[in-house]
C-alpha cells in the first residue's frame, strides 16, 4: 500500500515584504519574541525546474549510474534522474564536508574549477 504524506504548517507565519523593516519582536526570551520572515520570492513565469543533489561521504562507486560497486549497490531513483538529466564527472573535493556543503549557497567551489 502506498502512503502519501501531507505536511501542514500548523502556525500562521508573520511575514513582511523583502527589503522592508523586520516586523517581529526580539524579546529577552523566546516566549517574549515574535518571529517574522521575509515573504519568499515566487519563481518567474517560465523559470526552469532545477534539482541539485549534494551527497556527503559518497564516491562515484556508490551510485548505480556510475557502476554501483559492480552492481552490488542499486540506486534506481538516482539512476533515473541521471538518465533524464546531467551527470557531472569532474568534481573537486576536500577532506572536509563543509566546503562542499557551502558551495551551492556561496556559488563557489572549494578550489576546483570555477564557473
Amino acid at each position: 500500500m502506498k502512503t502519501e504524506r501531507t505536511w501542514l504548517l500548523m502556525v500562521d507565519l508573520n511575514t513582511y515584504p523583502e527589503g522592508k523593516p523586520f516586523t517581529g519582536v526580539i524579546g529577552r526570551t523566546s516566549n517574549e519574541s515574535i518571529p517574522a520572515w521575509p515573504v519568499p520570492p515566487d519563481a518567474s513565469e517560465g523559470s526552469p525546474n532545477i534539482l541539485v543533489i549534494v551527497l556527503d561521504d559518497t564516491g562515484y562507486a556508490q551510485l548505480g549510474c556510475y557502476g554501483g560497486l559492480g552492481g552490488r549497490i542499486t540506486t534506481p531513483n538516482i539512476d533515473r534522474l541521471a538518465e533524464e538529466g546531467l551527470r557531472y564527472i569532474n568534481f573537486h573535493t576536500t577532506a572536509l564536508c563543509s566546503p562542499t556543503r557551502a558551495a551551492p549557497a556561496t556559488r563557489s567551489s572549494s578550489g576546483g574549477p570555477q564557473g
